[in-house]
C-alpha cells in the first residue's frame, strides 16, 4: 500500500491525509538480493492502524513524512530493512505494536521528535538501529517498549556513518 509517491512533496501536507486500517499484507516477495519492498509506505500524513503484515523483503511500515501514527499494528518475518522504519521526517508517533521474527524491529533513518512508545520487540537480529543520515536524527524518544530475544552482535546499532546531527 502506497500512500503517494516519492516525487510528492514530503512538506506539503501537515495533517492526516490517509487512514490504512485492519488490513492482512501476506506472503511478499523475498528476493532476489537487493530487491526490497514495503507491505504499507507513506509520502503524506496518515494513521496506520491494526493491520498484520507477515514477509516482506524491506519494511513493514515505512514512513517518509512526518505527524503520522502507527499503532497497535503486527509485522512479522520481516527481512531487510527495519519493521517499523522512520526514513524522513519527524513528530511520527510508533506505538503499541508488535515485530516478532524479523531483522530489525525499528529503524530510524533521520526525524526529528519521533516517538517509539510500548512497543513489544521480539526475536529479532536486532532491536533496533539510529542513523544520523540527512538532517539526522534528533529528540528521539524511545519509551516502556519492551525488547527481547535479540540474536545479532548488538541490540541496537548506533550508526554515526553519515553527516547528519545525533541528539537525544
Amino acid at each position: 500500500i502506497a500512500i503517494g509517491k516519492a516525487a510528492d512533496s514530503q512538506s506539503g501536507d501537515n495533517l492526516v491525509t490517509l487512514e490504512v486500517n485492519r488490513n492482512r499484507i501476506t506472503g511478499g516477495p523475498t528476493g532476489p538480493d537487493g530487491i526490497y519492498n514495503a507491505a504499507i509506505q507513506s509520502f503524506h500524513p496518515f494513521i496506520a492502524y491494526g493491520n498484520f503484515v507477515d514477509t516482506v523483503n524491506g519494511t513493514a511500515f515505512q514512513n517518509k513524512t512526518f505527524n503520522s501514527r502507527v499503532a497497535c499494528n503486527v509485522a512479522t518475518h520481516i527481512i531487510g530493512d527495519g519493521a517499523h522504519y522512520n526514513r524522513l521526517h519527524g513528530n511520527n508517533v510508533w506505538e503499541y505494536n508488535l515485530v516478532r521474527d524479523s531483522n530489525v524491529g525499528i529503524d530510524i533513518f533521520m526525524g526529528a521528535g519521533v516517538v517509539f512508545r510500548g512497543n513489544v520487540i521480539h526475536n529479532t537480529q536486532y532491536a533496533g538501529r539510529i542513523k544520523n543520515q540527512g538532517a539526522g536524527t534528533t529528540n528521539l524518544t524511545i519509551e516502556n517498549n519492551t525488547f527481547y530475544a535479540t540474536t545479532g552482535w548488538a541490540g541496537w546499532i548506533w550508526d554515526a556513518s553519515s553527516s547528519g546531527a545525533l541528539s537525544n
